[in-house]
């Protein structure tokens, strides 16, 4: 029924929770009075808990008065100790399967875990993390609480989902914490990244080490500058370095492992398991080095040289095409975040970047024409040759038979966008690549348009497009008789029916004008009004939609050639 209609009705069903967890506890104590919360092992728990969070989702932070109402369960639920006992052979065969997990220890000896109160602990854990996600400085009031009842739960090695819960929260709990406590942010860091190196070197489960290394990247990206100290980034180091030697020894042994005598298509699935969890890992590698280079830039590059022997190996012809991928990125973020001072390691990375342009396989050559574009827009002036070079085959891929076809479209945007970089920070390329009249350029440049697959890639593109029609720019708009609003238009209406482009987030708008009701000062002085300085290149495109529309001729003349889908896109961002 969607948030608004559920509102009018959301008191009186999250009383109606309470009274029949306030019933049970009553008939379960046979007292009136009891404490208004389930007994561990009341299987109505899992459902209540379930459904507090499901109306969480959906109301987002208008479910903050609720949660004086549902915290102390949830938090019970998550705080119950595992029923665990150890058994011989004889009394594990009389113990329930459906109930108790029996895991052999040793010999005549077992371990029985009770599965149903571990799951009631995981979905309160995975419930808590809804909470802080959703209401974001809402939850601050239980920050410091569930951060202390979620830290020893990211080595609880009975149940993965808890493990990841736990590292999962921990990036919504600093962020709460920084914008309503800053003063408790310190003392949480030191505990919180303690403890996720502690579970990050410790943890038996691929697929939770990337877990646990996405939390770490998401933490410090939150807590943005002067959390990293000298200490902390070495440990950091000393963490990545060890995996990179790790991933290079999986790879050599799965290498070994397809020679071996006993090789066969089970062997070779194992092996391709392994691989895919490594390649997992890699890419988290990958994420906690972006957050790193995002948050401290240039200073951030001591640690990235440090690790680069191994980025050069990643990128190495006879490594897989994955490893080279994810080499790539590394090389992008460099570039990205460490700009003109990246061209002192040029040599290390901009063979491969040459290679990787003409690569069979998509994913490399994308990550490629990436970062060629971050080049033209942060990288210097040192790069411009190297940009100009690139120039010809940027166009020959977007001007390609099959460029558009379902395989090479995203290649083709990204190579689209990377053009439009260097057209708008490194027009300096265009001449020396026999693109010297911008005029020409521009007019084939909007033949390249639409383009929806990739949205921060369209930002750009169409943020373009909005300076060239802003400034009036006659290529772009085809003349005196500014024959080319058509397609203009049709380009919008395309990324309009597609929702593309970013648009000013409704709810964030929803807290500022709440945070202003109740004083809050970032709402009345800041937020607010920086969001009116820069409108988003979606309120642009609508501007020039409304410009054009001005002239009612010319706009139904455009709008009349559009498939109706995205006539009814046009329609839309006019209401």
């Amino acid at each position: 029924v969607g948030k608004e209609k559920f509102m009018q009705d959301a008191s009186s069903i999250m009383t109606l929770f309470m009274k029949t967890q306030t019933g049970t506890a009553a008939e379960g104590t046979g007292d009136a009075a009891a404490e208004e919360q389930f007994a561990d092992d009341d299987p109505q728990v899992n459902y209540i808990i379930t459904a507090w969070a499901r109306i969480c989702k959906l109301l987002g932070r208008s479910f903050e008065p609720f949660l004086p109402m549902v915290m102390p369960q949830v938090l019970k639920s998550a705080r119950v100790a595992p029923q665990v006992c150890v058994l011989d052979n004889d009394e594990a065969e009389n113990f329930d399967p459906e109930s108790w997990q029996i895991l052999p220890i040793g010999e005549d000896q077992n371990c029985a875990i009770r599965t149903s109160i571990l799951e009631d602990k995981a979905t309160a854990c995975q419930m808590l993390v809804c909470y802080a996600r959703e209401l974001k400085e809402s939850f601050a009031p239980y920050c410091e609480e569930v951060l202390n009842t979620m830290l020893p739960m990211l080595t609880l090695c009975l149940n993965d989902e808890i493990r990841s819960a736990a590292s999962e929260i921990m990036p919504y709990l600093l962020d709460s914490l920084k914008k309503t406590q800053p003063q408790l942010v310190a003392a949480a860091w030191e505990k919180v990244f303690n403890k996720l190196l502690e579970a990050i070197s410790t943890e038996p489960e691929r697929e939770l080490v990337a877990d646990h290394l996405e939390a770490l990247g998401n933490c410090i990206e939150r807590l943005g500058v002067g959390y990293l100290n000298f200490e902390r980034m070495t440990e950091i180091h000393r963490l990545l370095d060890r995996f990179f030697h790790e991933h290079f020894e999986k790879d050599e042994e799965r290498a070994a492992k397809r020679q071996d005598e006993d090789y066969d298509e089970q062997e070779e699935e194992r092996i391709l398991s392994e691989k895919d969890e490594d390649e997992y890992v890699l890419s988290k590698m990958c994420e906690v080095m972006r957050a790193i280079f995002s948050t401290y830039k240039t200073d951030a590059l001591p640690l990235f040289q440090q690790l680069m022997v191994h980025v050069v190996k990643l990128l190495e012809a006879n490594r897989p095409w994955s490893d080279m991928q994810w080499g790539l990125c590394f090389c992008d973020d460099l570039i990205e975040h460490a700009g003109p001072q990246s061209w002192a390691l040029k040599d290390f990375f901009l063979p491969a970047f040459a290679r990787a342009m003409g690569h069979q396989q998509n994913d490399i050559k994308q990550t490629a024409i990436y970062g060629v574009g971050v080049a033209a827009m942060f990288g210097g002036p040192d790069y411009t040759a190297t940009l100009t070079e690139f120039v010809p085959l940027l166009v020959q891929m977007i001007e390609a038979p099959q460029s558009r076809s379902d395989d090479n479209n995203i290649c083709t945007e990204n190579a689209i966008s990377a053009m439009t970089k260097i057209m708008k920070f490194r027009p300096e390329c265009l001449a020396p690549a026999g693109l010297g009249d911008m005029n020409a350029l521009i007019e084939r440049w909007l033949t390249w348009l639409p383009i929806w697959e990739d949205g921060e890639e369209t930002d750009h593109v169409y943020g373009y497009l909005c300076d060239l029609v802003e400034a009036n720019n006659p290529a772009v708009l085809g003349g005196p008789s500014n024959t080319h609003l058509p397609r203009i238009v049709a380009a919008i209406a395309r990324v309009f029916c597609e929702k593309s482009l970013s648009r000013p987030d409704e709810d964030e708008e929803g807290d500022s004008a709440a945070g202003a009701a109740n004083g809050d000062k970032a709402a009345v002085n800041g937020a607010a009004s920086d969001k009116s300085a820069s409108p988003s290149v979606y309120d642009r495109c609508v501007s020039i939609l409304r410009l054009i529309r001005g002239n009612g001729a010319v706009f139904e003349a455009c709008v009349a050639q559009l498939p109706e889908k995205e006539r009814q896109a046009v329609a839309e961002c006019f209401a």
